[in-house]
């Protein structure tokens, strides 16, 4: 039996087309968000991305030039048919998908298909559910059985790669076509899909309060509040009470935990690999492992002599500052 080559297996990709009729892989978090922009196209604005995100971007755009081309060699020397930055089509029921994967490699058994995110150095040790419906949804286009995300640190400091087996490719996979038919909602009333259930009050939402997503007020509308000086001044006594009192367990929780540290760092020090110890208040073993970390100084010197420097994002900030009752 023939295997087919890899450029057999990749549909074309045409420019032409009504872009706002498009589904892209990496929409897949919300079914609502996918209906609106397929069937509301006038509801969404020109550009719906904040400035930090379209810094990260710009971030990213660069790093990928320099990170796609190592990591396709790795896959080459491995024997692996290798392409790049391929543009994927397909359909699921009336919707149309475009997306651009990264990396997909191809040997006599298997498709493997892999996504680059640059993420903030403490964010890389837990898969983004959205990402892993992103990389599923190529996997499903190009007809891949295997998949890997590949997180990288923005400053460069590290590198983790989150392999995804056909068994968590196939869950995956499942739950983006059920979003996209979720989406392809077909009624007289044109309703979009319900509210997910367990998102509150919207995964777009930051915990900061702001919300990512163009759809966000229309999801979740808002009433003008009117308060009466009273019940301002109420609320301005509470909320420094409340603060006096968060930053308080703050200072103690800081207390507790240098202490946790430095309790640890002792034991570190003083018990050998393997040893149990057992108290009234419970038993410790300490555990010795051996961590791989990836070297990634080589991609240090390639950044320097291209001469590319990771830009800066600037964004605003608002804050409340609590004036002590003793200062006024």
């Amino acid at each position: 039996m023939r295997h087919p080559t890899l450029s057999e297996l990749i549909s074309s990709f045409e420019e032409a087309g009504d872009e706002e009729l498009v589904v892209h892989p990496s929409e897949l978090l919300c079914a609502r968000r996918v209906w609106y922009r397929i069937n509301r196209p006038e509801l969404t604005p020109p550009d719906e991305t904040p400035d930090e995100v379209k810094g990260l971007g710009v971030v990213g755009t660069i790093l990928h030039a320099v990170f796609i081309p190592l990591l396709a060699e790795i896959y080459r020397q491995q024997g692996y048919e290798v392409l790049t930055e391929c543009h994927l089509v397909g359909e699921v029921g009336r919707l149309p998908v475009r997306g651009r994967a990264d990396i997909i490699a191809r040997d006599d058994n298997q498709i493997t298909v892999v996504d680059l995110k640059f993420l903030h150095p403490q964010k890389l040790h837990v898969p983004y559910r959205h990402h892993l419906m992103q990389v599923a949804m190529y996997a499903h286009l190009c007809g891949a059985t295997r998949a890997a995300l590949i997180y990288i640190a923005r400053d460069l400091t590290g590198l983790v790669a989150h392999d995804i087996d056909e068994d968590e490719l196939e869950r995956h996979i499942n739950d983006a076509l059920e979003m996209l038919r979720q989406a392809d909602v077909d009624s007289e009333d044109e309703l979009p899909p319900p509210l997910p259930a367990n998102d509150y009050p919207c995964i777009y939402r930051t915990f900061a309060g702001d919300a990512h997503c163009a759809y966000y007020n229309i999801c979740h509308p808002t009433e003008a509040v009117t308060a009466t000086e009273d019940e301002i001044s109420s609320a301005v006594k509470s909320y420094i009470e409340a603060k006096v009192e968060y930053e308080r367990a703050l200072a103690e929780l800081e207390g507790l935990r240098d202490k946790v540290e430095a309790l640890e760092q002792f034991l570190k020090r003083t018990l050998v690999a393997g040893q149990l110890v057992r108290t009234e208040a419970g038993a410790v073993r300490l555990i010795e492992e051996e961590r791989h970390r990836v070297d990634i100084s080589a991609v240090r010197r390639i950044l320097k002599e291209l001469r590319l420097q990771v830009p800066e994002v600037v964004s605003k900030v608002r804050r409340l500052e609590v004036l002590p009752k003793s200062n006024l």
